[in-house]
């Protein structure tokens, strides 16, 4: 491992700093390896981390003024969504199913 690490980052000592930097977040039992259950548990992680990265961005793409709020007009605006009874009544489903405090807008 550390071989082809060297070969990437050209360098040992970087090599050896990663490798070391890997083994203190992911060896919870501190025996100087990663074990199945230690690696299952830091994938997992890994994909929490990148699921709320994508949940992150998406926010922010409607959240067209940056206020940390999505209004219904910013989801009319970002779905194109015309003005009829049932998309209007969509958009509603949808942020009740969101809006924790009752608001009509999602934080």
């Amino acid at each position: 491992m550390i071989e082809g690490l060297c070969q990437i980052l050209k360098n040992k000592e970087n090599a050896i700093a990663l490798v070391d930097s890997i083994l203190e977040k992911v060896d919870a039992n501190n025996n100087g390896s990663i074990d199945y259950s230690e690696f299952i548990m830091a994938n997992m992680e890994i994909e929490e981390l990148n699921n709320q990265q994508q949940i992150e961005m998406a926010f922010k793409m409607l959240d067209k003024d940056n206020n940390g709020i999505i209004s219904i007009e910013e989801i009319k605006n970002a779905f194109q969504v015309q003005n009829d009874e049932n998309s209007i009544n969509a958009i509603y489903e949808i942020i009740n199913d969101v809006d924790n405090n009752n608001d009509g807008q999602v934080e």
